[in-house]
């Protein structure tokens, strides 16, 4: 395997991480006054008073907002694990930032220290404590053959571009609504989908090619 083509899959991987971090925090709502514009991230908390949201004739998983966040961090911090040759700082570097990202979607303060049991909260809190947990973990993901890796990279990059997208779709027109005019779709969301088929391309890659060794 050349050197170019053992490399592409962990420059996919990374590339398509750090745009769906920045696509997350991007607009997904665009408008031309700035403070009209809302990333995933703020729509978890906007949606929910939205009408038809808040009466629950839109049926909605919140959470599925922030879980274009929290999944990329946990991909980034896992990047040195499918790296052919990670240097010792990019080992201990990634997971550490990729932790400190996921833990920026948890509850603020105060809501925090309740929110273990209050059902508006709960699922933020667990997904943000989650994928920081997994950031933490994702060294131990070098021991696992790349074709598992692979795998894994599939079904959550699907499942990340499932669940935020159709929950979008299920709000775009209350949102449209609320504005008065067609909003589109911003660049963010372009950001973070793209950035989810760079690691779906990974994946596929990881999951067809041979483990191998470093040579260093």
């Amino acid at each position: 395997m050349s050197s170019v083509k053992r490399r592409l899959p962990a420059l996919l991987w990374g590339v398509g991480a750090a745009a769906g971090i920045v696509g997350a925090v991007a607009p997904w709502v665009p408008h031309r006054a700035a403070g009209l514009r809302i990333s995933a991230f703020d729509l978890f908390e906007v949606v929910k008073y939205l009408p038809g949201v808040r009466e629950g004739a839109v049926p909605l998983l919140r959470e599925a907002f922030l879980l274009p966040l929290a999944l990329c961090a946990v991909l980034l911090a896992a990047l040195p694990a499918v790296m052919a040759c990670p240097g010792r700082v990019a080992r201990w570097l990634f997971p550490v930032v990729g932790a400190l990202i996921a833990l920026t979607a948890i509850p603020p303060y105060p809501q925090v220290l309740t929110a273990y049991r209050d059902p508006e909260y709960r699922g933020q809190l667990v997904l943000s404590v989650g994928a920081c947990l997994l950031a933490g973990l994702s060294p131990l993901a070098r021991r696992v053959p790349r074709r598992v890796v692979g795998g894994l990279a599939l079904l959550a990059g699907i499942a990340g571009l499932v669940l935020p997208l159709l929950q979008f779709w299920r709000v775009r027109a209350l949102v449209d609504v609320l504005y008065n005019a067609p909003t589109g779709i911003g660049w963010g969301c372009i950001a973070y989908v793209l950035g989810l088929c760079a690691v779906l391309a990974a994946g596929v890659r990881y999951l067809s090619a041979p483990d191998y060794e470093c040579q260093e």
